[in-house]
């Protein structure tokens, strides 16, 4: 298992602009870090939706194709 303590390095696509997606409370991202690769939703939960939770998409699901017309975005 991979130490998730220690903060990641890589590019991110978001499919939506990120504040938009962040307003509706789902943001699909596909990540190409050292650690996270892949497709990777955040959905905002709880009452208050002061929490996100981060999913791991099945990469069948959430192409590189599909969000190709997304910002970009360094991390």
């Amino acid at each position: 298992m991979q130490d998730l303590r220690r903060p990641d390095q890589g590019q991110c696509r978001a499919g939506t602009p990120v504040a938009e997606a962040a307003e509706r409370g789902h943001l699909a991202v596909f990540l190409h870090g050292h650690k996270l690769i892949g497709g990777y939703a955040l959905t905002r939960i709880g009452p208050a939706g002061e929490r996100w939770l981060l999913l791991k998409k099945p990469t069948n699901t959430l192409t590189e194709r599909a969000i190709q017309s997304g910002a970009s975005r360094n991390r």
